[in-house]
């Protein structure tokens, strides 16, 4: 069970959409691997999508990785939930040579955080990341296999993004009049996935 609230806000009014019990209690996890799975439409990816956001906010300079199979399916299912369900004014995003790279707004504005937007058809895509958490879109399909599971979990190298023991908590940024509540609980090492890992 969530033990954390994380809340967004954007210039003093509430900037979340209404989750589910089940979508604010994957988002809100600080199990080590938590999963949540539904049918189609359950909010399964909007949940790992803000669940990354989470991760970035609330642990400045924190590098994570959010992928699928393939660019294609990462393209029509994460980038479209991103831009639908996280706030515009909390990230910038631009392609680059493997993907996306989504630039997440922190407190500390010397350390942003960044989200990768990656496939998994290539391993050269992501076995030189360093990683402080992944999520992994559909983590159900046939290609998804523990080589595979197991060589993200070696990727993740940042345990305490930019030194800190903790994460930030109800910082305000003044930037954007965005105000963030993160967690108090474990740091950064959380990997997400949306659906069962098949092991």
């Amino acid at each position: 069970m969530a033990k954390s609230k994380a809340t967004l806000m954007q210039n003093g009014e509430p900037a979340e959409p209404e989750w589910t019990p089940r979508q604010r209690a994957f988002i809100n996890s600080d199990a080590r691997y938590p999963l949540m799975y539904g049918g189609v439409g359950a909010g399964k990816t909007a949940a790992l999508c803000r669940r990354a956001l989470r991760f970035s906010v609330c642990y400045p300079g924190n590098q994570g990785l959010l992928c699928r199979y393939t660019l294609g399916e990462s393209n029509d299912t994460l980038l479209k939930t991103w831009r639908k369900f996280i706030p515009q004014a909390l990230y910038s995003m631009r392609a680059d040579r493997w993907g996306w790279v989504i630039t997440a707004a922190t407190a500390d504005r010397q350390h942003p955080s960044t989200i990768l937007v990656r496939a998994l058809d290539e391993e050269q895509k992501y076995q030189s990341l360093e990683l402080g958490w992944f999520g992994i879109s559909q983590a159900n399909e046939q290609w998804i296999t523990r080589d595979l599971w197991d060589t993200l979990e070696r990727r993740r190298r940042r345990a305490r993004p930019v030194g800190r023991r903790r994460p930030i908590s109800s910082r305000r940024s003044t930037r954007s009049g965005i105000s963030r509540s993160c967690p108090n609980g474990r740091g950064g090492r959380s990997t997400s996935t949306s659906t069962p890992v098949a092991r």
